[in-house]
């Protein structure tokens, strides 16, 4: 039979309303007899039924984790398990549970994208992990007084958000490659053969971090970046002529798998000839060893908690847009230029950008 309150007390000589209180670390009750009361009731096998506290406290303690795009094996086996890993650490600090929703594949056009669940308010609060698409945003919005968390997003106007900052990706990768020695670096911002394949939308970030890193370091970019050609195309331009790359940066993944074959089929070898990199790292290609930007995907999860519960605090807080750094993952496919011998050193970043929405930047 379970252990109820009432038991507790009788046990230990105090009301029921004390006991109460002292398991939810009341501040009307001593520390110390908060303490000796959870000892007790832990050792007595007590255990507070969500539903029953919920309706005393108005909290549930539990935050939904909302997820779609599950399809998608980058999402599924990359940033997912480490973005869900860092949330549920940093919710299990704070006493709240994480329930995953895992949304079936589907389109985001679809108006029943938005799960039941979201309209049931079983829930403090939710972590949303999918695209910026307009019409979603606003179902959130429409979900009545309940905070929410947007991962793995730009900022986004009057909703909170936590990503990664894509025009550092492309910079902190630049600058690794100059640090080898470096100094003719191309950037393939092309389309690439892969069935399916459609521009990210915000591409022209990351290339701005290449720019910026090589005009920084009195480098001259690599010009004729177009998202229009296929990747190999782009690669024949880069390397007609004498000043070819000794470093190429690939906006994504499948296109840095598909540069390395045309090099090979040229017979320049990777990393002798030219270092490969790439600013995603998409499950698929792993194999390939591609050095590339590592987003850090469970300090994100647990940022977006800490937006979250901050939110849940102080409902009137404003909106916070915080995108965080990402370091350099390096592997086979990078080393010094031809002909120098130069340090394989990893590079790390750990800055934050922070924007309060309305506020100081």
């Amino acid at each position: 039979m379970a252990v109820t309150l009432a038991d507790i007390a009788e046990m230990t000589g105090f009301s029921r309303a004390t006991v109460s209180m002292a398991l939810r670390n009341h501040p009307e009750i001593s520390s110390r007899t908060c303490v000796h009361l959870q000892k007790i009731a832990r050792a007595a096998g007590y255990r507070a039924y969500a539903s029953a506290r919920a309706l005393s406290t108005k909290r549930y303690h539990t935050v939904t984790f909302v997820m779609g795009g599950l399809q998608n094996p980058a999402i599924l086996l990359g940033s997912y398990p480490e973005c869900v890993e860092g949330a549920a650490t940093r919710l299990a600090e704070a006493d709240y549970k994480l329930l995953l929703s895992a949304q079936p594949p589907r389109s985001h056009k679809d108006r029943d994208w938005i799960p039941d669940i979201l309209r049931e308010h079983s829930y403090d609060g939710l972590l949303v992990f999918m695209p910026p698409i307009p019409h979603i945003q606003q179902e959130l919005q429409n979900l009545s007084g309940c905070p929410y968390v947007v991962v793995d997003s730009p900022p986004l106007e009057g909703i909170s958000t936590v990503g990664m900052d894509e025009e550092q990706q492309a910079r902190v990768l630049t600058e690794y490659l100059i640090e080898l020695g470096h100094r003719k670096i191309g950037f393939v911002n092309a389309i690439g053969t892969i069935p399916g394949w459609r521009p990210h939308p915000r591409v022209h970030l990351r290339e701005l971090g290449y720019l910026r890193a090589m005009i920084d370091a009195g480098l001259r970019p690599s010009q004729g970046n177009e998202q229009t050609i296929p990747v190999i195309q782009r690669l024949a331009q880069l390397f007609t002529g004498d000043d070819r790359p000794t470093a190429l940066i690939f906006y994504g993944s499948g296109a840095a798998y598909e540069g390395i074959q045309w090099l090979g089929e040229r017979g320049l070898k990777v990393p002798d000839d030219v270092s490969v990199t790439s600013i995603t790292d998409f499950p698929k290609y792993r194999l390939a060893d591609i050095t590339c930007a590592k987003p850090r995907w469970e300090e994100i999860g647990r940022t977006a908690v800490e937006i979250l519960l901050g939110q849940l605090t102080k409902p009137a807080n404003e909106p916070r847009s915080i995108l965080l750094m990402t370091d350099v993952e390096v592997r086979k496919t990078t080393g010094p230029p031809p002909g120098t011998n130069g340090p394989k050193a990893t590079k790390q970043t750990s800055d934050v950008t922070d924007t309060r929405q309305g506020g100081d930047t």
